[in-house]
């Protein structure tokens, strides 16, 4: 059995070695590995958001429903040479006291480094984790800015939306 597994490691690794391609160098005849970013733009974004919305409490005092966010979003969709973008979006967020993960499809549209940003989805979270909890849902629509290179590196974005007006900032790679 040991044998089978080796032979179709040697037959595949090529295939499944994480984003590495093999070329063959013009100056050697040997097959080489090596890492080439993706030709088609950025794929993937990790950035951290904070929104912040007052709320008018029973007319005596107004508090902020804020809400904390590290998003990790992957381009699964390019249209229209990548005038627009489709990525979904997931990660962690604590929405005032609620913790949970956001589920939701971004849309970036433009062509250089500014985009319009759109996103759609929910929040699904357990409120008082300590005391049994309950589960708890909250739409995501969001409209904001995007400053992001297609070649990646640091991005930044503004937004408001169901969770308030609030600003983010990352790396796309």
């Amino acid at each position: 059995m040991k044998q089978y597994i080796w032979i179709i490691v040697i037959l595949f690794w090529p295939s499944i070695s994480f984003g590495q391609s093999n070329t063959v160098r013009p100056d050697s005849s040997l097959f080489t590995s090596s890492f080439e970013p993706h030709k088609d733009g950025v794929k993937h974004t990790t950035y951290i958001d904070f929104s912040a919305m007052p709320i008018r409490w029973e007319n005596f005092f107004t508090v902020f429903f804020t809400t904390t966010t590290v998003n990790y979003e992957w381009e699964f969709l390019k249209i229209k040479n990548e005038l627009l973008s489709l990525r979904l979006r997931t990660g962690i967020t604590m929405l005032s006291g609620i913790l949970g993960p956001p589920i939701a499809v971004t849309g970036l549209i433009g062509r250089n480094n500014s985009h319009l940003d759109l996103s759609l989805g929910a929040f699904i979270g357990i409120w008082e984790i300590g005391y049994g909890g309950s589960l708890v849902g909250w739409p995501i629509a969001e409209l904001g800015y995007r400053f992001q290179k297609p070649e990646g590196g640091f991005m930044w974005k503004v937004k408001a939306g169901t969770t308030g007006i609030g600003v983010g900032a990352g790396w796309a790679f």
